[in-house]
């Protein structure tokens, strides 16, 4: 559990170490209502575009924070972004939907379609070791 991280997304926990300082308290709240609607490998899918990892980390660190910014889209086409992520940073742009049920939608696609890079990747203990490229003069 140290080195993968916790197996289940606490919502409670997600949110101590969430950062939205720039987000509107009406927005914010509708991104939480998302959240807490979700199920545990929604919650995964979500927490992998935004992270790049499917758990969270058992001990958090100030780099372990969530920055959840309003992308700046105008109100009146909103509803026709998806969310983007910034998996390095650990930030989630999200624009100012007009409703639950379309940022939910909006967060879910992007989490389901979007590429991801996945942290959380094993290399099989059987795979073979390269440790330099050689390349071959033809």
């Amino acid at each position: 559990m140290l080195v993968c991280g916790r197996q289940t997304i606490s919502v409670p926990f997600l949110k101590s170490m969430t950062n939205n300082a720039d987000v509107p308290p009406n927005i914010m709240n509708m991104f939480w209502d998302v959240i807490e609607s979700l199920s545990q490998t929604q919650l995964c899918l979500v927490l992998k575009f935004i992270c790049g990892r499917s758990t969270l980390p058992l001990r958090p660190t100030s780099s372990h924070a969530i920055k959840v910014q309003l992308n700046s889209k105008d109100e009146s086409v909103a509803d026709q972004y998806l969310p983007v992520a910034h998996t390095c940073y650990w930030t989630l742009n999200i624009p100012p939907y007009s409703s639950f049920f379309i940022m939910r939608q909006k967060l879910l696609y992007a989490a389901s379609h979007g590429k991801a890079i996945d942290l959380d990747f094993e290399v099989p203990r059987n795979a073979p070791r390269r440790t330099r490229i050689e390349f071959q003069e033809e």
